[in-house]
């Protein structure tokens, strides 16, 4: 893509060495890329691969991306919707053998019984995209901690198989809001109606029309990229950054739709642009409306649990009294974050300090990628933040 004249970057390059340099850095390193309709304004990578700083990063190096993986799933869900192999209300459970028999978690008897009722009603994509299924990831969920030490079940959501998703509803389908593996099931539905695995899916639709060579669910397949991983790192509670692991199954999942995706800062930066630019012919304008709109049937939902219980990880990043909804795979926000994005932008994050941001009504998309646990640490969130507000000044001074 090519860069928009010559922007002063100064600022910007501030924020991120330092955050990465000095004796003693918050972060082993930091990428960040910010895109306007007319090409990139900004991007570059500090730091090192390793906690040892013997490896240079780049914007080519190999990231773990997590829940930013959400994003390419919708995508991909739209892309089958748009091609005719499903719709987005059509009842999946009909689809994907796995989801006919599904329970209803309502709470435990006094001798700590699970009280279990069938779900009889329909599950759409659109719901499951949206978070409003009734799906919740178990290790965010008491009830379905004590119901899998109740039922003897091992897997969970993060062994990375099929059976570690199957687990009760926490509501009915459409009468909640809950963080959790309904994109993995989207996905599911993906693999069924197209009659071939996501990977191969979403290379045939989207990353080989966009060039997105260093993209996978199976990095255990691609050792050149595999050369190239970042090292994980966990920030303990005395603020040392140590070796960590990826909580997932690796190299091994069954079902990755939801946090699956390996990938490089270039590769995310061609997607945001893609979308960015109105589709660039792998999604229709129609279908990238639909992508960013609101999607929830009650938003007081999705606001209780993101700007509330849940804020310093899934709202980290919206200000006090924020209001919005969640569209397709990103939160949404009702009206403009002064300084940075506008209303109706879109907006995600991964667990490991990855943050992506969609604002098509004033032409800007931003990616900031880190490889540090546990998520919504506050110094990730605090550079995003910076970042972001010194894109939208430096997109002013330049109209």
């Amino acid at each position: 893509m090519a860069s928009i004249g010559t922007p002063n970057t100064e600022f910007i390059d501030r924020i991120l060495k330092e955050q990465v340099e000095g004796e003693k850095p918050s972060l082993h390193n930091a990428c960040f890329s910010a895109i306007g309709t007319e090409g990139t304004l900004y991007s570059a990578a500090y730091g090192s691969r390793d906690l040892a700083r013997s490896q240079p990063i780049s914007l080519d190096s190999f990231f773990w991306i997590a829940s930013l993986t959400k994003l390419s799933t919708a995508v991909a869900t739209l892309i089958a919707v748009e091609q005719g192999l499903v719709t987005l209300d059509q009842n999946v459970r009909d689809i994907v053998p796995e989801l006919k028999d599904l329970d209803v978690l309502e709470g435990f008897d006094d001798n700590s019984v699970p009280l279990l009722r069938k779900c009889t009603a329909p599950i759409s994509l659109r719901q499951l995209l949206s978070h409003s299924s009734g799906f919740c990831y178990d290790k965010q969920h008491e009830g379905l901690q004590r119901w899998a030490a109740f039922v003897g079940k091992t897997e969970n959501t993060f062994t990375g198989s099929y059976t570690g998703y199957l687990q009760p509803l926490i509501f009915e389908p459409g009468q909640g809001w809950a963080y959790g593996p309904g994109m993995d099931w989207a996905g599911r539905t993906i693999e069924v109606v197209a009659k071939q695995d996501l990977e191969t899916f979403m290379k045939t639709n989207i990353w080989t029309p966009l060039d997105m060579g260093s993209t996978t669910f199976q990095p255990w397949k691609r050792p050149d990229l595999e050369a190239n991983l970042v090292e994980l790192a966990i920030r303990t509670p005395t603020g040392a950054i140590v070796k960590g692991k990826v909580p997932y199954g690796y190299p091994a999942p069954d079902c990755c739709g939801g946090v699956g995706l390996y990938s490089t800062p270039s590769d995310q930066t061609k997607f945001l642009s893609a979308l960015l630019s109105g589709g660039a012919g792998i999604i229709s304008e129609g279908g990238l409306d639909e992508l960013l709109r609101p999607q929830t049937e009650d938003p007081s939902h999705f606001i209780s649990i993101v700007c509330g219980t849940s804020r310093a990880h899934l709202g980290q990043t919206w200000p006090e009294g924020a209001q919005g909804d969640f569209g397709l795979s990103s939160s949404i926000n009702a009206a403009d974050f002064p300084g940075r994005r506008a209303a109706n932008s879109a907006n995600w994050q991964g667990m490991p300090g990855v943050h992506a941001w969609l604002d098509c009504t004033s032409g800007l998309a931003g990616l900031f990628v880190t490889q540090i646990l546990p998520p919504g640490d506050k110094l990730v969130t605090k550079t995003f933040g910076e970042l972001e507000r010194e894109v939208y000044k430096l997109y002013g001074s330049m109209k």
